[in-house]
């Protein structure tokens, strides 16, 4: 080996961008957790017996043993000397004296000094560089890094031209975990990646190797070992050539890290004494105020705008002010008293504020301002406000349209220039709510009308520009007085929430309710089925648009996720559970049992349907998630509680709080947002001690155990047994053994018939370069109407557009015959408001015409002039 074998790199040109970065970190995070499961396996089912007849004894050193996975039957009869084919698949157990921190302190080289330190102590790299580091050791975490490498090693026979050399380009990671009992857990993980940078060199074939190998202290001076993984040397090197050098490496590795630790350990003191990454402070989970942010005062409301940039602030004796979310700054200051609600819009642009109507005043008290200048652009009456319909003006995303709820119906405006007047009416009276979908052109509304004398209630979806006559999708049922209409992320599919007051069957004092699934196209439409009879306690969609969970059923009720077709997926267990909170990226879900209940909180991982963790906030009143999905808060404020005001702040997994503050009056608690693309979508990090058990940071102090309740000596706890007993765990679940027909039938007449073999709706097609193109021609066909709407409803405000059945160019005669058959028309419409003031119900034909009536005299006016 010649000195300067760590004096050249062979890629100098490798750099990762930030976006490669996060996906190694997610690489490596998604191995160890993999192999971590294998160990833990080991330990805990196979109690760290080895199955000798998949495992081949091939090398031990002291107490540790290494292993090769046994030949295939097929290849049984071949000698040793038969090239390798497959991987070599390795294991190795065992254990040997000493600590883990000095073998921690010897794996972990993340530069070329520390790698030449550890190379003076072994000799079996032949030449090695350091490409480019991915996450560099802290103060908080010393043992935690990432690092791609290249390297060569020394091969029997290599000087005789009969074996050739190999190298790897792989990425090294070390780390810490824990054992759920909190046993720390050293990890060492080797594993082959490509690069376009890093193709193959000249006389040397390029090996690959997955490798990881575990290390636990059992005693005060032994270590428990585990390795796993596989090599393929590539080439034909005859298999007991492999074998020897891959256990070989394998076997002496963990002695000679420790033995060399004391040294990498200096070489990374005097490395890292000028490290202060930010990285490192931002994740060492430390809150603190941002002194850059200048103290408002005292205000009684707080809104940030969707992109975190803006945040709006009241004081209702006063009036608003808008600040810079990073300064402070007073953008906007405008006097108005009175304000109890307030809104921004999807971009920011607008504001909405709402005061009590004044007795003496003309002047509109729904008021929407200009963001940027603080003028007055629009008013509207509107007497009440409630915060299940807050708020009633509502933007499409891009702001293209608005909408409001009218007498009869819904009236659209130009979402930036609702001053200029109506672009659109949707007409349908008895109209109790609605909601404008998220997402682009066609916009959709949809439209909620109550049961009424026997008629059952119904959903339906209208579209702009080309279908605010007709409903796209229509969904009708009874027993709604109420309804909460929540929106896909797409806007491709709606949740309907259906309440009452009075729960008919008597099971329920609070009333009954009901979950019904609608697509907007009207394609397919169902009854949500839960897993769980009873109170729908929550529902909320995936913020990828995946499915969604609803929490349902007596308590403890049933957490169930559903598909983007409404039918469940998996079961996330009973649980004495109201709540659902979904982190802004999905990837997080937390399950909460807030208000009446005692405050548990279950955080679950959705990708891997995988539990991360558990925590208790007790009389927390809201919460919410981080905009980069990595804590969650609580708090309890004022007036909704008077006392214990105050919040706390956990990780992602439940682990905490990490931080928390009490306050004499808290009145609300927000994160700052930030737009989709400001933070990656990180996955679970390795765990760290006690984050399985909930345990809190040591940056806050545990709080003193309460005094128990008294305990009769004869109470065998069997109330608490039972009650414990009805918490069920954790099970997928098969869709289509809850897969209904389609079909249009009215909750509680009954379902047809369901045909055999028949399951679920078909997985939408991926669509073919044909439908691709009419799709992309059908969306810009769609946005120039909706261009040309815009540009017509400018022109004409506020004139009011002419009918589309006006006459023209008619003789006398022809006038004469329009008028009497317009006037017959008018006919049948006062009897039908005759039955109407009567108390009669009317059909949908019946309302419709009503709804003609003043185009039908406005066309005789005409005629007649």
């Amino acid at each position: 080996m010649g000195k300067n074998r760590f004096a050249v790199n062979p890629f100098p040109d490798l750099q990762v961008t930030e976006e490669q970065r996060q996906q190694l970190i997610d690489l490596v995070n998604g191995f160890v957790d993999d192999y971590f499961q294998k160990y833990e396996e080991f330990v805990v089912a196979n109690k760290q017996q080895v199955d000798e007849q998949r495992w081949k004894h091939v090398k031990s050193k002291d107490n540790f043993h290494m292993y090769t996975e046994r030949i295939r039957q097929d290849l049984a009869t071949g000698s040793e000397t038969t090239p390798v084919k497959d991987p070599l698949v390795m294991l190795g157990a065992g254990t040997f004296v000493g600590q883990v921190d000095d073998l921690m302190f010897g794996v972990v080289n993340p530069t070329v000094d520390i790698m030449h330190i550890k190379a003076s102590y072994v000799h079996d790299l032949d030449s090695a560089a350091v490409l480019c580091p991915v996450v560099e050791p802290s103060e908080e975490e010393p043992f935690r890094s990432i690092v791609i490498k290249w390297m060569t090693i020394d091969l029997p026979l290599q000087s005789t031209n009969l074996v050739k050399s190999r190298d790897f380009v792989y990425i090294e990671a070390t780390g810490i975990l824990h054992f759920a009992n909190g046993d720390r857990v050293g990890y060492h993980l080797l594993h082959s990646i490509d690069f376009p940078q890093t193709k193959p060199l000249p006389n040397k074939i390029r090996s690959k190797l997955s490798v990881v190998g575990f290390f636990r202290q059992i005693t005060d001076n032994v270590i428990d070992c585990f390795a796993s993984g596989t090599v393929d040397p590539g080439g034909k090197m005859a298999r007991f050539l492999c074998v020897s050098e891959a256990t070989k490496c394998e076997a002496k590795d963990a002695a000679r890290d420790q033995a060399m630790g004391y040294a990498a350990y200096n070489a990374f003191q005097t490395s890292s004494q000028s490290d202060t990454s930010e990285s490192s402070i931002k994740d060492s989970g430390k809150i603190e105020r941002d002194e850059n942010f200048e103290a408002p005062g005292v205000s009684d409301l707080m809104e940030f705008s969707a992109d975190g940039k803006q945040v709006l602030l009241v004081r209702s004796s006063t009036g608003f002010t808008v600040r810079d979310s990073d300064s402070g700054a007073v953008l906007v200051d405008v006097a108005n008293p009175g304000i109890q609600a307030v809104a921004w819009s999807p971009l920011g642009t607008q504001l909405l504020t709402w005061q009590r109507p004044q007795k003496d005043s003309d002047l509109g008290n729904l008021i929407v301002w200009d963001a940027v200048s603080g003028r007055d652009v629009a008013r509207f009456n509107q007497k009440s406000y409630t915060r299940d319909k807050w708020p009633p003006l509502q933007w499409s995303s891009d702001e293209t349209i608005c909408a409001r709820q009218s007498a009869n119906g819904v009236v659209l405006y130009g979402g930036r220039d609702i001053a200029a007047g109506p672009i659109g009416q949707i007409n349908l009276p008895n109209v109790a709510n609605f909601s404008v979908a998220p997402g682009s052109a066609p916009y959709k509304v949809s439209l909620f009308v109550p049961e009424k004398k026997g008629k059952p209630a119904s959903v339906k979806i209208y579209q702009f520009p080309n279908g605010l006559d007709t409903p796209s999708a229509t969904k009708s049922f009874y027993k709604a007085q109420d309804v909460s209409l929540k929106w896909s992320p797409t806007g491709s599919a709606l949740i309907i929430e259906t309440r009452t007051d009075i729960d008919t069957s008597g099971k329920s004092y609070y009333g009954e309710t009901g979950l019904f699934f609608l697509q907007s196209d009207g394609e397919y439409d169902c009854i949500v089925p839960l897993t769980k009879e009873g109170t729908v306690h929550d529902v909320a969609w995936d913020p990828t648009g995946r499915g969604f969970v609803v929490i349902a059923g007596a308590m403890p009720a049933h957490a169930t996720l559903y598909d983007n077709k409404a039918l469940p997926i998996f079961e996330f267990g009973a649980a004495p559970r109201n709540h659902v909170s979904w982190s802004p990226h999905g990837r997080f879900l937390c399950l909460a049992g807030f208000g009446n209940l005692r405050g548990d909180m279950d955080f679950w991982e959705r990708n891997k349907l995988k539990k991360m963790g558990s925590a208790t906030s007790n009389s927390a009143t809201t919460f919410a998630w981080s905009p980069d999905s990595r804590y969650f808060a609580t708090a309890t404020t004022f007036p909704r509680l008077r006392v214990d005001n105050g919040f706390k702040v956990f990780r992602y997994d439940g682990a905490g709080p990490i931080h928390q503050e009490e306050r004499g009056e808290l009145y609300d608690l927000q994160f700052r947002p930030a737009a989709p693309d400001t933070y990656p979508n990180r996955p679970q990090s390795p765990r760290r001690k006690g984050e399985e058990a909930g345990f809190g940071s040591a940056s806050v102090p545990k709080a003193a155990p309460k005094p128990q309740a008294y305990r009769p000596p004869n109470s065998t706890g069997a109330l608490a047994a039972m009650m414990r007993k009805e918490e069920s765990g954790a099970k997928k679940l098969d869709r289509n053994k809850y897969a209904a027909p389609r079909g249009g039938t009215v909750p509680g007449m009954g379902a047809p018939r369901v045909i055999p073999g028949m399951g679920a709706a078909a997985a939408p097609k991926k669509l073919t370069k044909s439908a691709r193109k009419k799709k992309a021609q059908e969306a810009a066909e769609t946005k120039a109407a909706v261009e040309e709407a815009l540009a017509k409803a400018n022109v004409a405000a506020p004139a009011k557009p002419t009918s589309p059945s006006a006459p023209v160019n008619l003789s006398p005669e022809e006038k004469a015959k329009k008028v009497k058959a317009l006037l017959k028309k008018l006919k049948q419409i006062d009897s039908i408001k005759a039955k109407k003031e009567a108390g009669e119900s009317l059909n949908e034909d019946q309302l419709q015409k009503l709804q003609s009536e003043q185009t039908l005299r406005d066309e005789v006016a005409e005629l007649s002039a």
